[in-house]
């Protein structure tokens, strides 16, 4: 990090203190000076809108939200900040457009897992150790490399399967096991040789053929992939997770029947997978079919109130029907779920300069509820009767952290 960086966020955090203390003054002069220090941050701009909104002028705010925006298009606050000082100058419409980018740029932002191999010659000579052992104790060395696997020691697993591939390299259990590492490493050619190998050693062995058909998938290789999730189908009849991925294929087909048809298979087998009911709710609203697409989308949001996409999506399906009451219940409570929340709560005040702080947990719910009341009241076209100081605490906790 850059001393830049460092300033900035130095500086940044004095001026979301002083707010926070209800130096308005101060906290104004802040702004202005981290400003034109930083004319071009979208930190720097979105702290100064806040000051602009929360002294009620709202055009100002907008222009410096907008620029915001322009800077850094990733950041779900920037276009929620937009959206409520759109909301202030009464432009509800545009207003909800903003929050439900808001709420878009949320659902995309997942934790990605990096799945990079970092550890030390030490970590590895453990593995080493723990194969050796379980080989002399007469153990399954296969439970020891799944367990690698699982606790996400890629290079530990690694190990271990080729010791037992070397030993029996028609292993097909392994074998399909050691193609989920290497795609879990990105190593994507060695894992569909690992899955394909499986495949010969035992033709029955659904797992490989479904992973080998994932595999095609992503490649874009949409005929393999199908006849890959049929003979899994074929091999295990309630293998409703290639029933869904097959689904999927229909639709980038626009066989959309066939497409409904797996996801009714799907709910037969597993009524309560929420993605299922999703994807049928999307089918049919594409097809004109309201009635079953509501019902779809009350089924997935019921199994799964933290599904923040479906969430978005039923919002946006109701406002088109009109009813501009239940997307605005719809779109507050997609925008409080998902990764954001997760992060809130994970990686946001567990790591900020409030870790120290005994009222930890209590302060957290304040900043989730506080939120939740000004996108609700925000949605609605109402003035937010929130402290401004918590408002700013709760958008810059991330950046501050």
């Amino acid at each position: 990090m850059s001393n830049v960086d460092l300033d900035l966020k130095k500086y940044l955090r004095q001026a979301v203190s002083r707010f926070r203390e209800g130096d308005l003054n101060c906290a104004r002069e802040d702004s202005e000076s981290l400003l034109n220090a930083y004319p071009d941050n979208s930190h720097a701009l979105h702290f100064s809108g806040i000051m602009d909104y929360c002294s009620n002028d709202f055009e100002v705010a907008a222009l410096k939200f907008f620029k915001a925006i322009q800077n850094d298009p990733q950041n779900a606050y920037f276009f929620y900040n937009f959206g409520l000082s759109l909301k202030a100058q009464k432009k509800f419409e545009e207003a909800l457009n903003f929050f439900q980018n808001a709420l878009a740029l949320k659902s995309s932002h997942s934790g990605a897992n990096e799945n990079s191999d970092r550890q030390s010659s030490k970590q590895r000579s453990i593995a080493v150790e723990a194969y050796r052992h379980a080989i002399e104790s007469n153990q399954d060395p296969s439970y020891l490399a799944f367990h690698f696997y699982k606790e996400g020691l890629f290079g530990d697993a690694e190990y271990v399967y080729k010791k037992i591939l070397e030993a029996s390299p028609e292993n097909d259990r392994a074998l399909n096991d050691f193609g989920n590492v290497l795609l879990e490493m990105r190593r994507v050619e060695e894992a569909s040789t690992c899955f394909r190998k499986a495949i010969e050693a035992n033709p029955n062995l659904d797992q490989a053929s479904y992973n080998l058909a994932n595999v095609t998938s992503d490649l874009g290789q949409a005929d393999e992939a199908m006849k890959l999730y049929r003979k899994s189908i074929e091999i295990n009849p309630d293998f409703f997770e290639a029933y869904f991925n097959l689904g999927l294929e229909l639709e980038k087909l626009k066989d959309f029947d066939n497409a409904v048809d797996c996801y009714m298979q799907v709910n037969q087998i597993n009524p309560n997978y929420a993605k299922a009911h999703y994807q049928l709710a999307r089918i049919f609203q594409r097809l004109g079919k309201f009635d079953l697409a509501i019902s779809e989308y009350q089924k997935t949001v019921e199994l799964d109130p933290y599904y923040g996409e479906a969430q978005y999506y039923f919002a946006d399906f109701i406002r088109s029907q009109g009813d501009i009451e239940k997307a605005v219940e719809l779109s507050s409570r997609a925008f409080s779920m998902g990764e954001e929340t997760q992060m809130l709560e994970g990686g946001v005040l567990l790591e900020s300069s409030y870790t120290d702080s005994p009222s930890l947990d209590k302060e957290k719910s304040n900043l989730i509820a506080i939120k939740d009341e000004f996108l609700f009241s925000a949605l609605k076209g109402e003035t937010p009767e929130i402290d401004p100081s918590d408002y700013v605490s709760f958008f810059f906790f991330e950046f501050l952290k």
